[in-house]
């Protein structure tokens, strides 16, 4: 299914780059929705093979449950990054780059600003003193439990 979808895209970006007409467009559309779709249905499919997989056989030590876990690791390892331009390695300028990152993403985060507008067509769900409390600092007793 997912072939014969990506054959139908292909088709249908060929007719809509030659006409160009809106409903051209809106078929392309379709077929690339029912792509995702497929491409969806058939992940879904592995992971379910996988799971049953899992079930009969990863639950003991075995070469298949180490060879998951290694492969996961591996899939999961983030080999290295670019550093002003440049792909670097080496472990320690890799973590160090990844910590500055998330650091000066979380340190010097500024709201947007939202158009008065905007916020008074939201409604309002809790009173104004039950925001008061929940943007209260908790009490001594209340870090304690």
């Amino acid at each position: 299914m997912v072939e014969s979808a990506e054959e139908k895209v292909l088709v249908c970006e060929g007719i809509f780059e030659t006409s160009g007409l809106a409903v051209d467009r809106e078929n392309l559309g379709n077929a690339r929705a029912d792509h995702l779709r497929y491409l969806a249905m058939e992940e879904d499919y592995w992971k379910q093979k996988s799971s049953i997989r899992w079930v009969q056989e990863g639950d003991r030590s075995t070469a298949f449950y180490h060879s998951w876990v290694k492969q996961r690791r591996l899939r999961k390892a983030i080999a290295g990054t670019l550093i002003d331009g440049d792909w670097v390695t080496d472990k320690a300028l890799v973590a160090d780059s990844v910590v500055r990152h998330f650091q000066s993403a979380f340190q010097n985060h500024t709201a947007a600003p939202v158009e008065r507008g905007l916020i008074d067509c939201i409604p309002s769900i809790i009173t104004v003193e039950d925001n008061d409390y929940l943007i209260a600092l908790p009490m001594m007793e209340e870090l304690k439990r």
